[in-house]
């Protein structure tokens, strides 16, 4: 299974801006959620939290963001300190 380790800066509110013809910024999860169901990922990561996850409970923002990804077929998870992510090979 493809494992996805993607930007978790925010959940739902876009960060991405434009400047001069260049978007730059941060994607939402969720988009990269979408993202991940397109390529058929069926497993993410996010790392790298914003405020919106680091000053949230920690088992609310997690269910919030398992539900987003069991919408688009994806497991998705919050990385933690020490995370071992076991990989085939």
């Amino acid at each position: 299974m493809a494992l996805y380790i993607g930007d978790g800066a925010t959940v739902t509110r876009s960060m991405v801006r434009r400047r001069s013809r260049e978007l730059i910024g941060h994607a939402t999860i969720g988009a990269q959620l979408v993202w991940c169901r397109l390529e058929g990922v069926g497993r993410a990561i996010f790392t790298h939290c914003g405020s919106e996850i680091v000053r949230s409970d920690a088992r609310v923002i997690a269910a919030r963001i398992r539900k987003l990804g069991f919408e688009q077929g994806v497991d998705a998870r919050v990385a933690d300190d020490g995370l071992m992510l076991p990989l085939p090979g």
